[in-house]
């Protein structure tokens, strides 16, 4: 047992959730299974004998702390013990994402200054070598080592590559404090039972992950790792939960959405163990689960809606769905963890005519820019300059009259129509109060020979039937210019997501252009 208090120390270094968990697990219960994949099962114990294994072997081929390891491999019970193993070596770990060919991987992995690569495939590179169980680490001959570690020399833990969609992708790392502060802070507020069974859903690409699996170890949990194969089929998905008995499910709204579609088949809630889902990654509507809320209400099932940019590690605000939320249009955020500061900034660019929809008037509510503080918040991009005073997150929010902070839309989605300036946000949120649209993605197009276009791809809820016809006359209440000129209309099963369980927005905008008629 002193080998493995010595691990546990070693996982230290400002990680204190991770220590006193891992110290309670040993002492109650080593052989408590820690993580499940299929007919695998890890121990408590033999995860942290793995994971000193692991550390050892990195050590051996000379990836030094502080320095910065790209990795391309699944979900895993291997991938989970290398997390660990890294944590113990000092080395920060960034996952690849999935869908990259190989020379896009080690482009990617040179860019982010990753000394090199950790996979389950060969790579055009030489020199490969064998980490017993995992893959083949293949260093990267360009590599700057210099330039992976910070003024706090070795503290990274992990970093994430957001995903571009506001420009171009950028390289976030997440330091040891930063993490065991959002680690912290989930436990308190959150509050979840120990010894739960955890899902594992995402790829580690996503930083939902992180949640998932240091999330679960915090609380001296069970993590089950979840197939990608069986992720992408939705029966499978609900069968493995109920057998596994999951307490804790993660997922965006838009994966709910497809997990317990109509397609999916009819659900009996008491089939599944559940005591919390926690939503996040996307804004979550009351349409997601409305026709669910009884059922899991009854079932004492708590609903968790959660926010932060990646910038923030994971998350950063939590609210607890209520039955009295099901009357709102939008699912409050809540309010920030301990230690979190939100400040709303005011902006010329806000004027209150602009979120002026469907006759509410704003100009008394307090709302504007989201600016987040605290220990959570990271210290700059990578390769950019250092963060000094907080995060803008661009996310332009409100406070309602209980002082939870209310999700709006984006500060870069004002564009103007023929002079008018729309906020592509505030159409979706009009479109999504439609008693029959569970789901909207509005855009402007800019097109040469018809001008400027409002586009609107909408998903209808499930068992209905929708119209373009229906949304036109109820989008007829709003101003001309903030009436989309063209709608598409896709089911659950038509919707597309990306590899991070979203909606896939520059999927819908392609398929707009595979409709001959609108």
């Amino acid at each position: 047992m002193e080998a493995y208090r010595e691990t546990v120390m070693k996982l230290g270094f400002g990680l204190q959730p991770v220590v006193e968990a891992l110290n309670k697990a040993l002492e109650e219960n080593p052989e408590a299974p820690a993580v499940i994949h299929n007919d695998k099962v890890r121990s408590y114990r033999q995860l942290c004998e793995s994971a000193q294994n692991i550390a050892t072997q990195l050590t051996e081929m000379a990836i030094l702390p502080g320095e910065r390891l790209a990795l391309d491999i699944p979900r895993s019970i291997a991938l989970y013990e290398l997390m660990l193993g890294c944590l113990i070596a000092g080395v920060s770990f960034m996952s690849l994402p999935r869908g990259f060919d190989k020379s896009e991987q080690i482009q990617e992995a040179k860019r982010a200054n990753c000394v090199g690569i950790l996979t389950d495939t060969e790579l055009p590179l030489n020199g490969g070598l064998s980490l017993r169980g995992i893959g083949t680490f293949w260093k990267l001959p360009e590599s700057n080592r210099g330039l992976v570690r910070s003024d706090i020399a070795g503290d990274e833990v992990y970093c994430v590559r957001t995903s571009g969609t506001t420009g171009e992708p950028k390289i976030v790392p997440i330091m040891r404090g930063q993490l065991s502060s959002f680690l912290e802070n989930s436990q308190k507020a959150l509050k979840i039972d120990l010894y739960a069974k955890w899902l594992w859903t995402h790829d580690l690409s996503f930083d939902y992950a992180i949640w998932e699996t240091f999330g679960c170890l915090v609380h001296c949990g069970c993590l089950v790792v979840l197939d990608e194969n069986k992720k992408r089929d939705a029966r499978s998905t609900q069968r493995l939960m109920a057998k596994a008995g999951i307490n804790v499910l993660s997922v965006t709204p838009s994966e709910f959405r497809y997990l317990f579609s109509s397609e999916a088949g009819s659900v009996n809630w008491e089939d599944y163990p559940l005591t919390e889902i926690l939503f996040a990654g996307e804004k979550l509507s009351t349409s997601t689960f409305s026709s669910f809320f009884n059922q899991l209400d009854k079932a004492k099932v708590r609903l968790i809606n959660a926010y932060g940019p990646s910038e923030t590690t994971v998350f950063c605000a939590t609210h607890v769905v209520t039955k009295g939320d099901l009357a709102l249009e939008s699912i409050p955020i809540g309010k920030p963890f301990p230690g979190i500061k939100f400040e709303l900034l005011n902006s010329n660019d806000l004027e209150a005519e602009n979120l002026e929809l469907n006759g509410a008037d704003v100009q008394d509510l307090e709302f504007g820019e989201l600016k987040i503080c605290g220990a959570q918040v990271f210290a700059g991009y990578e390769g950019g300059e250092p963060l000094t005073d907080g995060y803008q997150s661009g996310d332009i929010c409100r406070l309602d009259e209980q002082g939870r902070f209310v999700f709006i839309g984006r500060s870069s989605g004002y564009q103007k129509i023929n002079g008018f300036r729309v906020e592509p946000y505030e159409i979706e949120e009009y479109l999504q109060s439609h008693e029959k649209v569970d789901e909207a993605v509005v855009w402007v197009e800019n097109t040469s020979n018809q001008g400027d276009l409002l586009l609107a791809c909408v998903r209808g809820c499930r068992d209905v039937e929708l119209s373009t016809r229906e949304l036109r006359l109820a989008c007829s209440k709003l101003p001309p210019y903030l009436r989309p000129s063209r709608y598409r209309l896709f089911d659950d099963k038509q919707w597309p997501i990306n590899e991070r369980g979203k909606t896939d927005r520059m999927s819908l905008r392609r398929s707009m252009y595979e409709q001959e008629e609108y």
